[in-house]
This record gives structure tokens, C-alpha cells and sequence, in this order.
């Protein structure tokens, strides 16, 4: 299988948008943005699109992506790859 290798600028604009969506947007009742989590997984790909990382057949993202991802709902396919089919599906499911 092959892997889609990973724009981490593209990747960095996806998750600027998810954080300037989730921060100015009525989500549901109770729902609050974690902004120093969201701060953290921000820095994490803006010094990944700066640097770059070395290629390899594995992403190791660091836990606060993950954790930023996993806390607000946020598919990783679509933050990394921009691969918006699982968030479809997910909807879909909901519904």
C-alpha cells in the first residue's frame, strides 16, 4: 500500500482552519474550544512546515495533535492529507 506523503504547509492551513472555525462557531451547548491544546498541535505543524521531517513510510505525530484531533472531532485524514471522506462518512453515521 501507498502512503500519501504529507504537505505539512497544506496540513497547517487545514488545521488553522479547524481552530478558527471551532473558536468562532456556535458548536453545541457546552462545547468550548481548548485553545492552549489547540495552541500546542498549531506550533507542532508550523515548526513541521518550517523544518520539514524527514521522510519515512510512518507519521509520528506528537500527542498534541493527536490530542487536539481526538478532544474536538477533528479528522486526521483531513488535517494531514486532506482527505475528507472519513468526516463524510462520520456525518452520515450521525445523521
Amino acid at each position: 500500500m501507498r502512503t500519501k506523503a504529507i504537505d505539512w504547509t497544506a496540513a497547517l492551513a487545514r488545521l488553522e482552519v479547524a481552530v478558527d472555525t471551532l473558536a468562532s462557531r456556535h458548536v453545541a451547548p457546552g462545547f468550548a474550544l481548548d485553545r492552549e491544546l489547540a495552541g500546542a498541535a498549531l506550533d507542532h505543524v508550523a515548526r513541521y512546515a518550517a523544518e520539514g521531517v524527514p521522510p519515512g513510510p510512518y507519521l509520528e505525530p506528537s500527542d498534541r495533535l493527536l490530542a487536539f484531533a481526538i478532544r474536538h472531532g477533528v479528522s486526521l485524514d483531513w488535517l494531514l492529507i486532506g482527505d475528507v471522506r472519513g468526516m463524510i462518512c462520520k456525518a452520515a453515521a450521525a445523521t
